[in-house]
């Protein structure tokens, strides 16, 4: 009785204060039916946990102060990789008796550690445990091998790593959700061996879709493998989900992208853009939610194009007797361009290489023993600009990088401004937003340093670099918080307690509410300036790490071994 009085007497407070770090506690919808977001079995299971466990958390992001660092070693080349959900995900090609596995596996070297920073949680001894699965057959040989480790994590949660050995097709990319025991594995063309540079040839593209669980088709899937025909040999493809759409951009060859979705519980493919139909020079793309995306186009001075899509035909067909899609399928729903944001204009002697974007991964609801998440929209995009001053004279030629801050909610108030003018415009309009009209206010852009060797450094609205020092064997950690709606005053947390650990007495904190300035008179016409408020926090901490990770309760640095070139593809 009095823990339900307790509970009930907090409940309020908890939600209150889960607003302000831009948690969720997601309400489950028609495609969460496996776990609740709430309360799971083992979980923080009254509000008044949940919200000591939130304090906690904020006042550990504040001072960067971690319970323990936990070694896990992930042996092995790495073809890709994933951190969603707690669960490190990669995959290698298979090694058989008398060399590799084919595919990419004979371009492939080095091998990741990663050390587990664990946010004020409590981890165990970090020595984990070990599964090996029995796979089922596939029919398609030994290909690929898949190592997935849940990180130790907090109220006791201890690691684990399951190995696949053989994920029975090749893949070199793929995708998962663990809130939806969900695994998306990428096919197109591995298994022919054929060089790159071959003539382009029809073939297929497949995404099989599974469970993380199991590696068997997932059971909320209609189709469990969605295809598409294409050209190979397809160069480069990025897998991504959110909720129950799974999205890809392939290409070709650089210069010819596509961009093709499905709803993969329906099986219905939902859009499908090849370069003609996509902006000019579209170079990369992000979801904005399971109904909206943006590209990145490197036209001109550069710019975000936003579009909505429907899958009104395929979600207006749920009749469980329908038989599933078969392949050709009718056309897909079109994309909606609704806005174009524009970046800073550039001299006309300057060309934007490239504009890659980077977030965190969507998940559909809490995973299990988790008692809240970052929210979907709570949510920092990364734009990383590149440059090239092309002189007239024979000058020496410079190629700088910016990153440019987003925040989600920025694109979602364009989206439905643009959807609004859209509705009272002629067919076919769309807003133009010049830089000046969003961008100074809107963003923060600052000067790029080489310290994204791998992704995931984005979670929720935090990004964390790690910055090399002069002294051999120290880094300095930095993150930027662009959730300034919390008040971090009212945990009473300040970095030079008496009872704080020395090192974090040496963490510093720095609100930054004011303008920044970009001067670039190569590129820029202008100085650019930029005003997104974020919190910056750094950190001096030991060792040398090629990268650094982030999710809601852990930093994840990562330590690579290489005996050959290392190329890992990078999520």
């Amino acid at each position: 009785m009095m823990n339900g009085d307790v509970d009930v007497d907090v409940r309020p407070r908890f939600l209150s204060r889960l607003a302000l770090p831009g948690r969720s506690l997601t309400v489950p919808t028609p495609w969460q039916t496996r776990t609740t977001s709430y309360s799971q079995p083992g979980a923080l299971t009254t509000s008044a946990d949940r919200l000591v466990r939130l304090r906690q958390l904020r006042k550990a992001w504040k001072t960067l102060s971690w319970t323990q660092c936990v070694t896990v070693p992930t042996p092995g080349p790495c073809c890709a990789y994933e951190l969603v959900g707690g669960v490190f995900c990669k995959t290698q090609p298979t090694i058989r008796r008398g060399g590799r596995g084919g595919g990419f596996g004979s371009e492939l070297g080095g091998w990741p550690g990663l050390a587990a920073m664990v946010m004020n949680g409590f981890a165990g001894n970090g020595n984990g445990e070990e599964e090996a699965q029995e796979e089922p057959t596939h029919g398609l040989g030994s290909r690929t091998t898949m190592s997935a480790t849940w990180l130790p994590g907090m109220h006791g949660r201890r690691g684990r790593t399951v190995v696949r050995d053989d994920l029975g097709i090749p893949t070199r990319d793929f995708a998962v959700d663990p809130s939806q025991d969900l695994m998306v594995l990428f096919k197109g063309g591995e298994e022919a061996g054929l060089p790159m540079a071959m003539v382009a040839y029809p073939g297929v593209l497949e995404l099989h879709i599974r469970t993380m669980s199991t590696n068997q088709t997932h059971p909320e899937t209609r189709v469990p493998v969605l295809c598409t025909p294409v050209l190979y040999p397809i160069t480069s493809v990025f897998v991504q989900i959110v909720d129950d759409i799974v999205g890809i951009m392939y290409c070709v060859d650089p210069a010819r992208p596509r961009i093709t979705i499905w709803n993969w519980k329906t099986g219905h493919l939902v859009v499908d853009r090849a370069s003609g139909n996509l902006p000019p020079c579209t170079w990369d793309f992000s979801f904005i939610h399971s109904r909206a995306l943006f590209v990145t186009a490197s036209d001109g001075s550069g710019s975000l194009e936003l579009f909505t899509f429907s899958c009104d035909r395929a979600e207006g067909n749920t009749d469980s007797d329908s038989s599933p899609p078969s392949h050709p399928q009718p056309e897909p729903t079109s994309l909606t361009h609704v806005a174009t944001l524009h970046l800073p204009p550039v001299h006309p002697s300057v060309r934007v290489l490239s504009i890659g974007t980077h977030t965190a991964p969507f998940l559909a609801t809490c995973p299990p023993d988790t008692p809240f998440v970052s929210s979907n929209k709570e949510r920092i995009h990364v734009l990383t600009v590149h440059y090239v001053h092309l002189p007239m004279m024979d000058r020496l030629r410079t190629r700088p990088k910016v990153c440019v801050f987003v925040h989600h909610r920025t694109l979602e108030r364009y989206l439905q401004m643009g959807a609004s003018q859209k509705g009272v415009a002629s067919a076919g309009a769309v807003m133009k937003v010049p830089w000046p009209e969003w961008g100074p206010t809107h963003t923060r852009m600052l000067p790029h340093v080489e310290m994204f060797q791998w992704l995931r450094y984005v979670h929720g609205q935090r990004v964390v670099m790690v910055l090399p020092m002069s002294k051999v064997g120290k880094s300095t950690l930095r993150v930027l918080d662009f959730n300034v709606r919390r008040a971090f005053g009212d945990d009473d947390t300040n970095t030079e307690d008496e009872d704080v650990d020395p090192a974090v007495r040496k963490t510093t904190v720095e609100r930054v509410n004011y303008p920044t300035r970009i001067l670039m008179p190569n590129i820029f016409a202008d100085a650019v300036e930029s005003k997104l408020p974020y919190f910056e926090v750094r950190r001096d901490i030991l060792g040398d790490y090629s990268g650094m990770m982030i999710d809601d309760e852990r930093l994840v640095g990562l330590r690579v071994r290489v005996y050959s070139p290392l190329r890992c593809r990078a999520r």
